[in-house]
């Protein structure tokens, strides 16, 4: 393990652990996201001082999961990268994620509309493999 996955593990062992069980009463496939580029001091910093009002999702004992996903686009204009690049709102990306820890996969549909609110569908598929043919 790298020094910064090391420090983002140890960072997440800091705080309280949730279980999925726990994390599905609260809505995530409907949400407004912020997100925000920092160095690992300044993250270390903001969870010191936001300590006490968010959780680690663990499972299995784990509390960062490594996942790998592959995009769909039409290749000729690579549109929907394209509209993500841009900021165009409305937009959508579809994708396939599998949490590699798991072996669990999903397709999924995120679309974010003209209000910065994202919406995820997502339905469990057995693999990458069986989504392409």
């Amino acid at each position: 393990m790298d020094k910064l996955a090391n420090d983002i593990e140890l960072m997440a062992r800091q705080l309280p652990p949730i279980t999925l069980e726990e994390m599905s009463g609260i809505r995530l496939m409907n949400r407004t996201d912020q997100k925000y580029l920092t160095n690992v001091p300044t993250l270390k910093r903001l969870l010191e001082l936001t300590r006490g009002s968010y959780y680690a999702q663990e499972i299995d004992g784990q509390r960062v999961s490594p996942y790998a996903t592959t995009y769909w686009d039409d290749l000729q204009t690579l549109g929907m990268f394209r509209q993500h690049e841009t900021g165009r709102a409305p937009r959508q990306k579809v994708r396939v994620r599998t949490y590699l820890n798991s072996d669990v996969t999903f397709l999924e549909i995120k679309k974010k509309d003209n209000h910065g609110k994202t919406s995820k569908s997502r339905v469990r598929v057995p693999s990458l493999e069986a989504v392409m043919h």
